[in-house]
């Protein structure tokens, strides 16, 4: 489908003086393209307009065929026709001279031209007049309503620049852009964690993510935009989503981060820029599309992210984590009992998918904000916590009894967001300090 309308413009002036008339044709909708005969239009107006011509246009709208599009979040009908048309929602047009060899036209009446059109009254064609126009250099400008009399909501428009010369056909052509209103969109992939991704965003048509502009009575709007739509990409990591007018990148990582934000500007149906994800876990990301004038558009790129996991048999020293009763298994509790030496340290090593293994290599984040199970205020009463990489695509997670412990069992969340976001999939570490005391009584024994 094509959302726009080809007006093609004879301008027959054979005014001398201060008389004469002139037409201007459009196509009819798309079919052959052909301009219809011009006939004559009658002089407007008295006085210094009395040497102006009224330019007349030749207008169709073909009927629409109605059917049913989709996408991933929305079901609308979606109203279409054969190429070149005018929108079907179209009640009227209003044609402005907004300027005479390069200078404001002034006060004119009758500018500007105000005609109620429709399918049902244009579907074989119907002529329309423009403003009163002089020789010379003239811009109009045109554009179609929803409603009667040059009301309700703009649906198209352009800006036309033609030459009108005295005693010629002046043949010229004009395409209405459709404007957009709102937006949906469709094919959004949700790949998996070190699985990279090469794919597309553009129109309805596009063999990756599709994005349907829409008019404000909800027609897909096909052929170039009156307003340029941009779509943006919060994500600030080169390892995460963007796009690229160029290939994406063959080999990942490409860098963390790449320093803002990533837009993209389409100019119609047929244009479309590079999606690109580099298989990193990350936070769900909002995209937004938006125009001039438009209600903005979003939609979530959600990669299918996995959890941090313990390792097995990663416990150091051995036999100082021991399984606990906290889901996903694997798990580990470390369990500290000494202040100094054997017992008053443990460390257990945990991996992640997208984060952790190559060519990532990310080091995980520890998080002490969950409630201590015996009252202390924190894991800061019992041990000091550290993560470090361990050169092998996982992190160590080392727990340190401090001097003066607090017997208590605290959780540690374990997270792969440096920021302590804790919107991603995490895991429970359990780590816990116990104390012991003995009295030992002496007893001297009688002879």
């Amino acid at each position: 489908m094509r959302k726009y309308l080809a007006l093609g413009a004879i301008l027959a002036l054979t005014a001398c003086g201060g008389g004469g008339g002139g037409t201007t044709s459009i196509p009819t909708g798309g079919n052959s393209g052909s301009v219809a005969t011009p006939t004559p239009a009658p002089t407007s107006g008295s006085g210094t307009q009395s040497k102006y011509v009224t330019p007349t246009f030749h207008i169709t709208i073909p009927k629409v065929i109605a059917s049913t599009k989709g996408t991933s979040s929305t079901k609308r009908t979606v109203k279409s026709a054969k190429p070149q048309y005018i929108s079907p929602s179209v009640l009227s047009i209003t044609i402005t001279l907004t300027d005479v060899n390069g200078s404001p036209p002034g006060a004119l009446t009758g500018n500007p031209a105000t005609s109620n059109i429709s399918g049902a009254t244009c579907s074989s064609g119907c002529t329309v007049s423009g403003p009163p126009s002089p020789l010379g250099s003239d811009t109009f400008t045109l554009t179609t309503y929803d409603a009667t009399g040059g009301t309700g909501n703009a649906l198209e428009t352009n800006t036309g620049t033609y030459t009108m010369t005295q005693g010629a056909n002046n043949v010229e052509t004009i395409t209405l852009l459709g404007i957009p209103a709102s937006f949906a969109i469709g094919n959004v992939p949700t790949p998996g964690v070190d699985a990279t991704l090469s794919s597309t965003i553009g129109g309805p048509a596009s063999a990756g993510m599709q994005l349907s502009v829409f008019d404000a009575d909800s027609n897909v709007i096909t052929g170039t935009y009156a307003n340029a739509v941009t779509v943006t990409d919060p994500d600030t990591n080169g390892d995460g989503s963007f796009f690229r007018t160029s290939a994406c990148p063959g080999a990942y990582p490409v860098g963390n981060p790449i320093g803002s934000a990533t837009t993209a500007t389409l100019t119609s149906d047929a244009s479309s820029v590079n999606f690109c994800y580099g298989g990193i876990a990350e936070n769900t990301q909002m995209f937004t599309a938006s125009a001039a004038s438009a209600t903005n558009g979003t939609w979530n790129f959600s990669p299918t992210l996995a959890a941090p996991v313990y390792l097995p048999n990663s416990a150091t020293p051995s036999g100082v984590a021991t399984g606990a009763a906290v889901p996903p298994p694997p798990y580990a509790d470390i369990a500290l009992f000494a202040t100094s030496g054997l017992g008053s340290t443990g460390s257990v090593t945990y991996t992640e998918a997208g984060w952790t293994d190559s060519p990532y290599n990310q080091t995980l984040n520890v998080v002490g904000t969950l409630a201590c199970s015996v009252g202390s205020t924190s894991i800061d009463n019992e041990a000091t916590v550290g993560a470090t990489a361990n050169g092998s695509n996982g992190t160590v997670v080392t727990v340190t009894a401090i001097a003066s412990p607090t017997a208590d069992a605290c959780p540690l969340e374990i997270v792969d967001s440096n920021t302590g976001n804790l919107s991603q999939l995490s895991t429970v570490l359990d780590t816990s300090f116990t104390s012991s005391s003995f009295n030992v009584n002496a007893h001297s024994r009688k002879h």
